[in-house]
């Protein structure tokens, strides 16, 4: 049976590794942390705790207190202080994997976006000068399309043509008399 001494023991250990924890963690309050869980999937937690490799060592180390209730209440109260320590190393490093599985998907998403970027900025430079090179190309052809176009209809072509219809004509005459 628990004494108060026993839940004496494990409340302040437990508030040293929270006090720990914070000191790690300023940014984050008691309850700012309690919220950061609450928020986060429990299949990512659980999947976290899978691996957690302190937390293997948490069940081996409740099943030993049990097992082996020493006769010497000094030795009982030094190995539930044991015991709880684990157990809140073994939160500890949950909370941290948790954190951190955030903070590694934010720095590759970071990385991505600076490998990625500069390639596709250059990318868009040479399509713009590819799209100035064709636009120029595409209203040279349509303005010597035009210049064709227009010289067909010119008068004077028509009547040099006339002319040399003509001439060939008289021409022809002149060699046949």
């Amino acid at each position: 049976m628990a004494t108060s001494e026993d839940s004496q023991v494990a409340s302040s250990s437990t508030s040293l590794s929270s006090q720990k924890d914070s000191l790690h963690r300023p940014e984050l309050s008691r309850s700012s942390s309690l919220n950061l869980f609450s928020a986060s999937s429990l299949d990512q937690l659980s999947s976290l705790a899978r691996r957690a490799p302190g937390l293997n060592t948490l069940s081996a180390g409740a099943a030993a207190v049990l097992q082996y209730p020493p006769s010497d209440e000094s030795e009982r109260k030094r190995r539930i202080h044991g015991s709880v320590q684990q157990v809140t190393t073994g939160i500890v490093l949950t909370a941290k994997l948790a954190f951190n599985d955030c903070s590694i998907g934010l720095y590759q998403v970071a990385d991505h976006i600076q490998r990625k970027v500069p390639v596709i900025v250059e990318d868009k430079k040479r399509l713009r000068a590819m799209k100035s090179r064709v636009e120029t190309a595409d209203s040279d052809i349509t303005d010597a399309r035009k210049v064709v176009a227009d010289m067909e209809q010119i008068q004077s072509f028509q009547r040099i043509s006339e002319m040399l219809k003509t001439s060939l004509d008289i021409v022809k005459k002149a060699k046949k008399t």
